[in-house]
């Protein structure tokens, strides 16, 4: 289906792609899990207000601390289910939401603290990422890869342009193609596969 060819598509070029060496590291799966709890949280915590069920933002404080445990970005987001969830007006339902919130993270550092981590450990974790930070080679890889606004990253961004486009477009052309002759459409599936893989 077209679906499944997009899905495909999306992961072949987005994810595995060699390029794009960031989405193997810890960082980006922590984001992605981060960005798949932080959505989920808003849909329960949109069927919250639609149905006025606590359970719903019970689930949504779970998932939000989930996001907050992955990436410490969405604490924003967990203030402010915190603020909605004030508005409960019960205390039992406050008390019990941020029970929720807090179990993930608290369950993930736990098990950290009960390992042997300690505070100075924390904070020299804290002083190393600092220095990575602040290094010339990142500056350079967010400048070379376009995260940043450069004038000579225009040719990366046409590359990479062309070597997503491309195969989508032949993707997309076999597709409607396959039923009206499916020897071309082969074909051309082939060469997307060869132009990903290759």
């Amino acid at each position: 289906s077209l679906s499944f060819a997009l899905a495909f598509f999306t992961i072949v070029t987005g994810v595995c792609a060699n390029h794009l060496f960031n989405f193997t590291f810890p960082y980006s799966q922590a984001m992605l899990y981060g960005t798949v709890g932080f959505l989920y949280s808003v849909y329960f915590l949109i069927r919250y207000k639609e149905s006025d069920l606590c359970k719903y933002l019970y689930l949504s404080g779970i998932l939000a601390g989930f996001a907050c445990a992955n990436k410490y970005e969405f604490l924003i987001y967990a203030l402010f289910l915190f603020i909605v969830s004030c508005f409960a007006k019960n205390k039992i339902y406050i008390l019990n939401f941020l029970t929720c919130l807090f179990f993930v993270p608290v369950l993930s550092f736990g098990v950290l603290f009960i390992q042997g981590l300690r505070a100075e450990d924390m904070v020299s974790a804290f002083q190393e990422i600092s220095k990575i930070s602040q290094a010339k080679t990142l500056e350079y890889f967010y400048k070379s890869q376009g995260v940043f606004f450069n004038p000579q990253a225009f040719g990366v961004w046409l590359f990479n342009l062309l070597t997503t486009g491309i195969p989508f477009a032949l993707m997309l052309l076999s597709y409607r193609l396959y039923e009206k002759n499916r020897y071309v459409s082969i074909i051309l599936m082939c060469l997307l596969y060869w132009n990903i893989f290759g």
